[in-house]
């Protein structure tokens, strides 16, 4: 996350009304204009936002709460050498609006579903626990607000198989063991390498390209030295704060240069 988006909430307190709300009304026409934000990650690109004139406040996107710009989803045209927005129709607006939140939305669902426990699916396999459930209190036609919605929030309390969860967790060797019929138990040995200089070579290759890395790209070292640690993409999202898509996008940029490394160094 990024530094602003640590900052206590009463500096919300400073965003222009509605901020929370990505439409605005114009005061002239009337028409409803869409904004989409757009997630500010250093200093320059709120420097450049400011100067263009666009919006920078606090919103949330999906679940999460960014310090961002609002980029108009309007028309431009260039008029006396300056590109500028022209009036466009809402639902045109609209519809680039939905097309840029929705892939974000849907990563951001991906990510709650992957550290949800596996239960049985009734078919002999195994699903992702649901994150809504039906609501019992819910009564058609009611107008109180704990019985109108048909689905509630599933909660983890008391269940089962919440000590079975493993997206995000250490599993211990100790649970890999084997346990026969007539209570033998056999500990769980993981495989071996071929050579007992594999373990030597591969820390000493590790650091080498962490100092490559941090030569050409050293924004790009934290989110290495946790891949080398096993952390998937979302998991290294939720640490940096930073967008999934941002996190593959340097996944590919990193792996460029260990092609480039390893050309370098004439690996065998």
């Amino acid at each position: 996350m990024t530094k602003k988006a640590n900052t206590v909430n009463s500096n919300h307190k400073k965003n222009p009304d509605a901020s929370y709300n990505h439409s605005r009304r114009d005061p002239v026409t009337g028409q409803l204009n869409w904004y989409v934000p757009v997630e500010i990650e250093d200093d320059i690109t709120e420097l450049l936002a400011r100067k263009c004139g666009f919006e920078v406040c606090f919103t949330r996107l999906g679940c999460r709460r960014i310090w961002a710009f609002m980029l108009p989803c309007m028309d431009k045209e260039i008029r006396n050498g300056v590109e500028v927005y022209v009036p466009t129709p809402e639902a045109v607006q609209y519809e680039r609006y939905l097309n840029y939140v929705r892939p974000i939305l849907r990563e951001q669902d991906r990510e709650k579903h992957d550290g949800r426990c596996e239960i049985p699916n009734g078919l002999g396999g195994v699903r992702r626990c649901p994150l809504r459930e039906e609501n019992p209190e819910y009564i058609p036609g009611s107008e109180a607000k704990r019985t109108r919605f048909k689905t509630r929030v599933k909660s983890c309390v008391g269940c089962p198989y919440e000590e079975f969860k493993r997206a995000h967790t250490v599993v211990s060797l100790d649970e890999l063991s084997h346990e026969y019929d007539d209570g033998t138990v056999v500990p769980f040995e993981s495989s071996a390498g071929t050579s007992m200089m594999e373990g030597d070579l591969f820390e000493m290759w590790s650091r080498e390209f962490i100092d490559y890395v941090r030569v050409h790209k050293p924004k790009l070292v934290r989110q290495l030295e946790l891949q080398m640690l096993g952390y998937s993409n979302s998991e290294i999202s939720r640490i940096l704060g930073l967008p999934t898509s941002t996190v593959t996008s340097r996944s590919k940029k990193l792996q460029e240069l260990f092609d480039e490394y390893w050309v370098m160094t004439i690996r065998p």
